[in-house]
């Protein structure tokens, strides 16, 4: 059966115009609770922000300061372990009176010395004084020292590469004596080695020996003194030795 609709066109209009009205404010007012709530978290995230940020303001500042003072102590620190190894190393030859006292006290009376000399020794390619006086900064060399860093360079160019020595002349009509001697010398905590260089009969007395006698002395503090010789022979027991896993 067939509808017969009597309702005015402008009736349709209207009703069209209303539901299209009626869309548009609920959109609109989608759109305005969705900027207003963005709005509003945004706000809230700011002063959680602001709030967080003024908490940890003061404890800021404090670590910037303490991280201050830390770094201003590391350079004194710093300055301080220079000085402390170069006065260490200016403590370095020992004292020439606990050498002799080493060297003396536990000579018995049946052993008469007579000469005892004390030397420097170069060992393998030490720099000379001359060549220390006249060195050039290299090229390229533009970071500048500290004093005690550069003296103390300065130093261990000059003095680390000499070996200290201690020799002795003399005579013995006690063999035993002599050797009691030399065992003592060996335990004495400055010297490093001991060694005779010439142990020989007097000329008209088959009890009497003339003998030498050389004492290396230990390094002094914060010296290092590197022995080729020994370097050497160290590199070829290594090279000696059989792989091992």
């Amino acid at each position: 059966m067939m509808q017969i609709d009597f309702l005015p066109q402008k009736f349709r209009e209207r009703y069209d115009v209303r539901y299209q009205r009626l869309w548009r404010i609920t959109v609109a007012a989608l759109f305005i609770g969705v900027v207003g709530g963005t709005a509003t978290l945004q706000h809230w995230l700011r002063c959680d922000a602001e709030e967080r940020l003024e908490a940890i303001a003061n404890p800021h500042v404090t670590a910037l300061r303490i991280n201050q003072e830390l770094s201003r102590v590391y350079r004194e620190l710093d300055r301080q372990k220079r000085q402390a190894a170069l006065l260490t190393y200016l403590r370095h030859p020992w004292p020439m009176t606990r050498l002799l006292d080493q060297t003396l006290t536990p000579l018995e009376p049946s052993i008469a010395l007579e000469s005892l000399e004390v030397v420097y020794q170069p060992i393998g390619s030490a720099p000379r004084l001359q060549d220390v006086q006249n060195r050039r900064k290299a090229p390229g060399e533009t970071e500048k020292k500290a004093g005690a860093q550069a003296d103390l360079e300065e130093l261990r160019r000059r003095y680390d590469g000499r070996r200290f020595l201690i020799r002795l002349e003399g005579a013995t009509r006690d063999l035993d004596a002599f050797h009691r001697y030399l065992g003592k010398l060996a335990l004495m905590p400055l010297f490093e080695h001991v060694e005779i260089g010439r142990l020989e009969h007097l000329a008209g007395d088959e009890a009497g020996v003339e003998f030498s006698v050389q004492i290396t002395v230990r390094p002094g503090l914060g010296q290092v003194v590197v022995d080729p010789a020994r370097q050497e022979q160290a590199r070829q027991d290594q090279e000696g030795q059989p792989w091992q896993r």
